[in-house]
């Protein structure tokens, strides 16, 4: 006739089922906690991908600066000055022939006023002061963007007379075909501008880009 299992014996026996129910609920957890690890691992590169398909390229968000290249003719009677007078009373002939791509700028003045004289000079659109010659002579130009409209400034030696600097603030239609621009003309021993005015500069033709 069998013994009846002792106290001790039966409390070993609990004491070994409970253990293993808590070894049962802590590998179940740790189950849990591993395919919760992995979904954290893998979801960054899921939703970055997510966001860059959803994200518009940079080049669609800033908008492209105007191109200014090609040549420019100076329309002598719908320029004026300051005063109302037609440009016509200040040149005889006026061409700027630009190659502009973006930011390298460089831009070719043919001016007949009493004289003929051709300016040369290049730039880049950053602000930055590159110092060069014109005819010979120190020169000092410089350009950048102030929204959509592109401001170059000249400041050169003269051969006889005092420094002069020349501002040109330019915009360009949306046809392309008309640059439009106000300048200011300044003589450095002068406190006032020599010349003020609106310039309409109708497009001859473009460079090869």
């Amino acid at each position: 006739m069998s013994q009846p299992a002792k106290k001790g014996t039966q409390k070993s026996a609990k004491s070994a089922a409970a253990i293993g129910k808590k070894s049962k609920g802590f590998t179940d957890n740790a189950v849990v906690v591993l395919i919760v690890m992995a979904i954290i691992i893998a979801t960054p590169p899921l939703v970055f991908s997510q966001k860059k398909a959803l994200m518009p390229e940079s080049k669609s968000i800033t908008q492209s600066k105007p191109n200014f290249t090609g040549t420019w003719n100076l329309n002598l009677t719908t320029s004026k000055r300051d005063n109302g007078a037609p440009m016509s009373q200040t040149y005889e002939s006026f061409t700027m022939t630009i190659d502009h791509k973006e930011p390298q700028l460089s831009v070719r003045q043919d001016i007949a006023q009493q004289t003929s004289r051709v300016i040369n000079f290049s730039v880049t659109t950053d602000s930055k002061e590159h110092k060069l010659k014109v005819n010979d002579l120190p020169a000092i130009a410089s350009a950048k963007w102030e929204g959509n409209t592109l401001v170059m400034v000249l400041r050169r030696e003269q051969a006889q007379g005092a420094d002069i600097e020349t501002t040109r603030s330019a915009t360009l239609s949306p046809d392309g075909k008309t640059m439009t621009a106000s300048v200011k003309i300044k003589y450095a021993d002068q406190d006032s501008y020599a010349l003020v005015g609106t310039e309409i500069w109708e497009k001859q033709g473009e460079l090869n880009r």
